[in-house]
């Protein structure tokens, strides 16, 4: 398949890829990642940890609210039905096979 030249105009666009997906990656993740490395690392208390546990349910819902309170419910009818129903059937699928994933492990016995 031949690269057109719309393609490499957007490549050459982006400049330093490095500091392009630093830009546009999620930096959430580092902490995430650094909390687990550290909890497994047992460097916490089991009363830390329970913290660190609520604190995680309330980001998360704080979170939610925010992705809600940035909603605009004309824009999204305007778009019609089928972007909807895209994301359902995607959220959907993704759920089934997390379903899935989570029956097998416990399956397997291995926690």
């Amino acid at each position: 398949m031949r690269c057109t030249g719309r393609s490499r105009a957007g490549a050459q666009g982006i400049g330093n890829k490095g500091a392009f997906l630093w830009q546009k990656s999620p930096k959430f993740i580092l902490g995430f990642l650094a909390i687990s490395a550290l909890a497994t690392a047992r460097v916490f208390s089991k009363p830390q940890i329970a913290d660190l546990a609520n604190l995680s349910r309330w980001a998360f819902l704080l979170t939610f609210a925010g992705v809600g309170l940035q909603t605009n419910i004309r824009e999204m009818a305007k778009q019609g039905f089928r972007p909807s129903i895209v994301g359902a059937v995607g959220e959907c699928a993704i759920a089934g096979i997390t379903f899935a994933m989570v029956l097998a492990v416990s399956r397997a016995n291995l926690f």
